[in-house]
């Protein structure tokens, strides 16, 4: 397969209008679009349409649903004048530019969120996050539905694809960034159970600082009431709950790859303070080597202090910083 590089060279004009020109001779197209149609709910009044080239999704679906509010986002040129040339007159369609590298504007709610053969073109890390945002703009009840250009099983599998489309390998879009359907059900899937995900209420706001004490004993009193009246909101039945977003939990798809920071620490030239307490669960920079891969690091262990080491011992934490600063 081709290498994956960073571009996407659907802002050039070139490369959009040969997309156009076979984009009817895609191998089973219809077929998808016409999957996609019959699972948009017909009740649905406003839709929006990611990457949506020429506007062939969303003029396909407004062809049984003509009074549905429909907003349509690329970043093309080519693609956003052939949408709005499709559209013209259509009082109730949106064209906007936008590309689906940067975080999706507040458009407002969506009915339904459709898109096609677009967001393959996104990174990976990019994907999971739009996943979300498309998880937010939904409205109760509402449906995402992507015909997308995914990662084969195998190598034959791809050949086979490719020879499908009438191309090689070396004439292979270099701005697909494919991923597997299993991989990507792995995130919604994900984001699902995270969004029913509710957090624990408290009665009273000292029960929230009595949480708070709980999680972190290092902390005094006075400092727990500060952060948990910073932390915390009361929702409408008077309650207290934590300003938290569940998404947070997500994992990346990519894990933490060590060899690859140590590396990038390397080039880091000026001095660097390493800071830790001493009763933190993250192991010790220096005993397990991540201290060594910077050229001039210096490492600070703050006694008495949890992962927290400015919350817990803030007056050690400041002297030690501003030591480190006059040194350097």
């Amino acid at each position: 397969m081709s290498a994956t590089l960073n571009l996407n060279e659907y802002a050039t004009a070139e490369h959009a209008l040969k997309y156009l020109a076979r984009a009817d001779r895609i191998p089973h197209r219809t077929e998808g679009e016409a999957i996609l149609l019959d699972f948009i709910p017909s009740t649905v009044s406003r839709i929006l349409d990611l990457g949506t080239g020429d506007g062939r999704v969303l003029a396909l679906i407004r062809i049984d649903r003509p009074a549905i509010e429909g907003v349509a986002l690329d970043f093309s040129p080519t693609m956003l004048e052939a949408a709005r040339k499709r559209f013209r007159g259509a009082g109730k369609v949106q064209i906007i530019e936008h590309n689906l590298d940067e975080p999706l504007p507040d458009l407002g709610r969506f009915d339904a969120i459709v898109s096609s053969f677009a967001i393959h073109h996104c990174r990976d890390q990019r994907k999971q996050v739009l996943y979300s945002e498309i998880h937010s703009a939904l409205s109760p009840g509402g449906v995402f539905l992507n015909l997308e250009h995914v990662k084969p099983a195998s190598a034959d599998l791809h050949l086979r694809f490719l020879n499908a489309l009438g191309i090689s390998e070396a004439e292979e879009d270099p701005s697909n960034k494919l991923v597997s359907v299993d991989v990507q059900l792995q995130w919604l899937r994900e984001m699902q159970a995270l969004a029913r995900r509710h957090p624990r209420p408290y009665a009273t706001l000292e029960e929230a600082i009595t949480r708070m004490r709980e999680a972190n004993p290092h902390l005094t009193e006075e400092q727990a009431r500060h952060l948990t009246v910073s932390g915390v909101i009361r929702v409408e039945d008077g309650t207290y709950e934590w300003k938290f977003d569940n998404f947070v939990r997500a994992v990346s798809p990519y894990l933490f790859n060590l060899d690859e920071a140590r590396e990038i620490w390397s080039h880091i030239t000026c001095p660097v303070l390493l800071v830790r307490g001493s009763e933190s669960w993250a192991p010790d920079p220096e005993a397990d080597g991540r201290a060594s891969a910077f050229r001039h690091a210096r490492i600070l262990t703050i006694q008495g202090a949890g992962h927290w080491v400015h919350h817990d011992r803030l007056a050690d934490f400041l002297r030690g910083v501003r030591e480190f600063l006059q040194i350097s």
